[in-house]
């Protein structure tokens, strides 16, 4: 039976802290971690914001006092431009920022709270109406640790399916100029 991702993850941090210097080969890490769905096999490039939340979910299962300090939630909140009338989504675990948008981390954060008017226009649980609706998101809980994904990405100019990679510099703050309250 193949070992635990925690019994693993556990007895490489352990060796790791044992250790003064030199290297660590992590092949039982990679072993375990190939249970996960992953797109990709575990040893080849896999994208790592979609690998850390199937890590984060399995461990929630092995060990949830291992997850605790990842654990935060962001609410999309979606209003109608009608009547006013709100709802929310379930809340999420990851905080994507646009990079294309902003190019420091205040000013997409700013961004992501404020809110966008959504484009295609969607039926009101209210009014009934086809309207369009505002959607903005909001911290409903910080986790100790705060994960980031950098959205990188911005559709490109061929239409469907097509992408560009965003190359310019993003600014991001140091620990003591983060303030999140």
């Amino acid at each position: 039976s193949p070992s635990s991702i925690s019994a693993s993850l556990g007895a490489a941090l352990a060796a790791l802290s044992r250790r003064q210097g030199g290297a660590y080969h992590p092949r039982d890490v990679v072993q375990a971690c190939s249970q996960l769905p992953l797109t990709y096999e575990v040893w080849e490039q896999n994208d790592a914001s979609e690998f850390l939340m199937m890590l984060l979910d399995r461990l929630r299962d092995e060990a949830p006092e291992a997850v605790a300090p990842f654990e935060g939630s962001m609410v999309n909140r979606y209003s109608c431009e009608s009547c006013g009338h709100e709802r929310s989504a379930r809340p999420e675990a990851t905080i994507t920022v646009q990079v294309t948008v902003e190019k420091t981390l205040q000013r997409s954060l700013a961004d992501l709270v404020t809110g966008t008017r959504l484009d295609d226009p969607q039926k009101c649980g209210s009014c009934g109406a086809r309207t369009v609706m505002r959607s903005q998101q909001f911290f409903a809980s910080l986790p100790h640790t705060l994960v980031l994904q950098l959205a990188r990405f911005q559709p490109g100019p061929s239409g469907y399916g097509s992408v560009l990679k965003v190359l310019e510099r993003f600014e991001f703050p140091v620990l003591e100029e983060l303030d999140l309250q």
